[in-house]
């Protein structure tokens, strides 16, 4: 009889409407890229800039944390990518990369051009935000430096300059793991830091970054 219940319940339209959130599953990780921009995220965000509402494309590189923020003209597969060959042309090509579906996205433009540059496409599951964290992430503190900007009548590139210096949780900064070196902003530093210097054991350190996150996240999870 309880099996029975069950069965009448989870086909139950009302029972599922009105019944509690199912428990988020453990955190799936994507794999821990060994080289700068082999494995991005991008996302497309709306935010204010100079007065006006505008159109702004992310791509994050998973290896540095380093991000782009381009402005776009629209949202046709067209102008997505002439920004991503723009700066695919300044990194590298990715082996691959992660956005949401998107109409500029998920299009036969799109295919072609993936095929062309030689990358692999994947998508997020839709109604999924967590599936593209990285961009999310990105995302977040874009926002937050263009409305800082806005607020202070200050320039966003000098901010998101200053940014990309500042170490983080993996132990340096974007720039950095990038770079192999910091860029020069308006912090007086001795011309040794701004000298290439690889940054030695990023994958190990994103590594344990991950491991403790998901020790924190899967305590409130179920498989």
């Amino acid at each position: 009889m309880s099996a029975q219940i069950k069965e009448v319940v989870s086909q139950c339209s009302v029972c599922g409407k009105f019944g509690s959130s199912q428990s988020p599953a453990p955190m799936q990780s994507h794999p821990v890229p060994v080289y700068p921009f082999q494995l991005v995220s991008m996302d497309v965000f709306f935010a204010e800039y100079q007065g006006k509402n505008r159109k702004w494309l992310v791509t994050v590189d998973h290896f540095s944390d380093f991000f782009e923020v381009d402005q776009l003209k629209d949202l046709t597969p067209k102008s997505t990518i002439a920004v991503c060959k723009s700066n695919f042309s300044r990194h590298g090509k990715p082996q691959q990369v992660i956005s949401d579906n998107g109409t500029n996205f998920v299009n036969r433009e799109w295919k072609q051009f993936a095929r062309d540059w030689n990358f692999y496409h994947t998508t997020s599951a839709p109604h999924h935000q967590q599936a593209n964290g990285k961009a999310e992430a990105a995302v977040k503190i874009a926002k937050r430096l263009l409305k800082k900007a806005e607020e202070a009548q200050s320039d966003f590139w000098y901010a998101l300059l200053h940014w990309r210096n500042v170490p983080n949780k993996i132990g340096s900064s974007p720039a950095t793991r990038l770079f192999s070196h910091n860029t020069r902003c308006g912090i007086p530093t001795s011309a040794n830091n701004l000298m290439p210097k690889l940054v030695a054991g990023v994958p190990q350190a994103i590594e344990e970054r991950r491991r403790k996150t998901k020790l924190q996240y899967d305590r409130k999870t179920k498989n």
